[in-house]
């Protein structure tokens, strides 16, 4: 019975000692109970220890809890940055300009462990096209296989994975953008292995790009390999294929609308097999980079009447980032690009030469110049140079 008894004091004992309001009662409640003859010293002091175990778990329980819900929230990460520039142009009758490039806003997070989100929009887009960059969901329960769903960069360019807030030039090069692809909707497989010395993927897409119904039953195949054998040097290859729609329109010269008086307009559609392939080739040391890509992409049209296009380019660029005070820098960079739309037709491939000085005023705001000489053998007059200015901020 007696024990009975002290059973029930100690636990009331442990309650009123992790009880905030008669946490510093409990010495004195104990001194009591051994007056009374309830408890000796020695079951005194064993309760008194019970107690403080009982506490100290509890204090653990609760700092793991808020730990936790902390660390949940952290992984919830809202990004973005905005770019706003001026555009001179040399070219007769073109309006110098300011204008806004990009205003981005993402938001990133965890569902549940080794399964993450992302989605960014793109504002600026609007009304012209979709504002949505990213929105798609990643699997990581594997090492050497990550599984994405939904749009999302593909694993082609490596200039197009790069973000825009990232490259050392105010433009993407002229090849990447007409012999490439950046986003698109699919899956993809993809991964880093043996300590980050390769990295693959591979992507089954719709082919028409971001924001794009699919125009035809056919889904486009892409595979990328990087190799980094020594820290600081790439260099790999691309591949994708697929099938593709390719939309013409003619408007009648004699028979127009009853309503709106407008010609009518027949469209048409030409399907093609299109193959892209390129390779890349990177170099990064300390404040020093230099990089290149060579691209290439052929339509093989099934109308036999119709003539097949190869295309290609490549750039190379080079950055060195000079620290100055505190978290400022300045990078000159310099960059050489060259594309040929179509290898059959003679005197119209086109070039751009690009100076440019960046300016790193801090962390999340960067000033960039770009000077930007460019040839096209298809222009024979006028000079079609231009100078451009971007400020950029991120969040």
């Amino acid at each position: 019975m007696k024990k009975m008894l002290r059973s029930m004091f100690a636990g009331a004992v442990l309650f009123a000692a992790t009880s905030s309001a008669f946490a510093g009662e409990t010495d004195v409640l104990l001194n009591k109970l051994v007056e009374k003859g309830f408890l000796n010293a020695a079951e005194s002091q064993e309760v008194r220890t019970d107690t403080q175990n009982s506490i100290d778990a509890a204090k653990k329980a609760e700092a793991e809890a808020k730990a936790k819900e902390s660390k949940d929230k952290a992984d919830i990460k809202i990004g973005g940055y905005t770019q706003v520039r001026f555009e001179h142009f040399a070219k007769p009758n073109a309006k110098d300009q300011f204008r806004i490039k990009t205003v981005t806003l993402s938001i990133a997070g965890k569902v549940l462990d080794k399964v993450n989100y992302k989605a960014e929009i793109d504002p600026s887009k609007s009304p012209s096209g979709s504002i949505v960059n990213d929105a798609y969901m990643k699997f990581s329960h594997f090492d050497y296989a990550n599984i994405t769903i939904g749009q999302f960069k593909i694993p082609y360019s490596d200039e197009f994975l790069t973000s825009s807030s990232a490259i050392d030039t105010i433009e993407r090069s002229l090849p990447v953008g007409s012999l490439a692809q950046e986003r698109d909707m699919g899956l993809m497989v993809d991964a880093n292995l043996f300590n980050k010395s390769v990295y693959y993927g591979l992507a089954i897409v719709n082919g028409s790009g971001a924001n794009a119904s699919e125009d035809n039953s056919g889904k486009d195949a892409v595979g990328k390999i990087v190799f980094t054998p020594v820290k600081g040097l790439s260099f790999g290859v691309n591949y994708m294929t697929g099938k593709e729609m390719e939309q013409k329109d003619t408007y009648s010269t004699t028979t127009a609308d009853s309503k709106t008086g407008m010609f009518k307009k027949t469209s048409t559609q030409d399907p093609y097999s299109r193959t892209r392939s390129g390779a890349l080739v990177k170099y990064v040391f300390e404040k020093f980079n230099v990089q290149g890509e060579y691209l290439t992409q052929k339509k093989d049209y099934e109308d036999d009447s119709k003539t097949d296009v190869t295309g290609n380019g490549y750039y190379v660029q080079a950055a060195y980032k000079i620290p100055l005070e505190g978290k400022m820098a300045i990078q000159p960079v310099v960059k050489y690009e060259t594309y040929d739309p179509d290898k059959d037709i003679d005197s119209n491939t086109q070039k751009i030469t690009t100076v440019g000085l960046n300016w790193f005023i801090n962390d999340n705001t960067k000033l960039m110049v770009d000077y930007r000489a460019r040839k096209d053998e298809t222009v024979t007059t006028g000079s079609l140079n231009e100078v451009l200015a971007q400020i950029q901020i991120k969040i």
